[in-house]
């Protein structure tokens, strides 16, 4: 049995999420969420499983300019998690954008970022209208950052076809998150429950030859599978039986 272990440093500005974040990939609340800035003054550990790999969420401080002996020791212990992890995400709120903060943060992620992977995550994206999502991504981008692209959003902000945007962003979608959605309502459903056509969207990914990661995200959890073990085993198995039946129609 082999196994494998990494850190996954979560970095941003004050309030950007990092907390919240952190609490969902671990499965239970590790670190403090409140709306008073600051509340993280140290790095906070989380361990999350996922299969025979051990995943080591670490939530920092928020980086801002520091003024007291205090704020300098927070924001050392932010850049000393990114400079210790494997993985950095950078989390952005929507609404803010690009503020002088991000811009600064950026700066800093060009040296510490050097030999290691680098991810960007939008926040709050429920606050801001989609074409100024995908301007903002568009900015954040030209800094070399990877895409994840969240199709059940897509459909149920009607923002599609989404072979289009597939197409616009093809080079630099690294994630596709596949879940089933309604138009026009902000509702996570299981599979077969909405309105999403799965088959055609494993083609779309096919025809432009993707080869990231295929992954199912916000699956609701039942009273009888609260952890959602079972509910991620069956999406797992029907996203292979997809891939199975798009590759299937070429071969034939």
């Amino acid at each position: 049995m082999t196994t494998s272990a990494g850190f996954i440093a979560l970095i941003g500005e004050p309030n950007a999420g990092k907390s919240t974040l952190t609490n969902a990939m671990v499965g239970a609340k590790v670190s403090i969420v409140t709306h008073k800035v600051q509340t993280t003054r140290a790095r906070i550990r989380g361990v999350a499983l996922e299969g025979e790999a051990q995943l080591v969420f670490v939530d920092t401080p928020g980086l801002f300019k520091p003024r007291r002996r205090l704020d300098r020791a927070m924001v050392a212990a932010a850049w000393g998690g990114a400079a210790d992890a494997d993985v950095v995400v950078l989390m952005v709120e929507a609404h803010r954008g690009i503020t002088q903060g991000v811009e600064h943060i950026l700066e800093g992620l060009s040296e510490i970022g050097k030999g290691r992977t680098v991810a960007l995550a939008i926040n709050k994206i429920d606050r801001v209208e989609a074409s100024t999502l995908l301007a903002l991504s568009e900015k954040l981008n030209a800094t070399n950052f990877r895409l994840t692209l969240d199709v059940g959003h897509l459909h149920c902000q009607r923002e599609t076809p989404i072979a289009d945007h597939v197409q616009q962003w093809a080079e630099q979608i690294v994630n596709v998150h596949i879940e089933d959605m309604r138009s026009g309502m902000h509702e996570h459903l299981m599979f077969d429950e909405g309105e999403m056509d799965f088959l055609e969207i494993i083609r779309i990914l096919r025809d432009f030859q993707f080869s990231g990661a295929l992954c199912p995200d916000h699956l609701p959890a039942h009273r009888d599978d609260p952890s959602k073990l079972q509910a991620f085993a069956f999406a797992y198995g029907y996203i292979k039986a997809l891939i199975h039946a798009a590759n299937s129609e070429v071969q034939t």
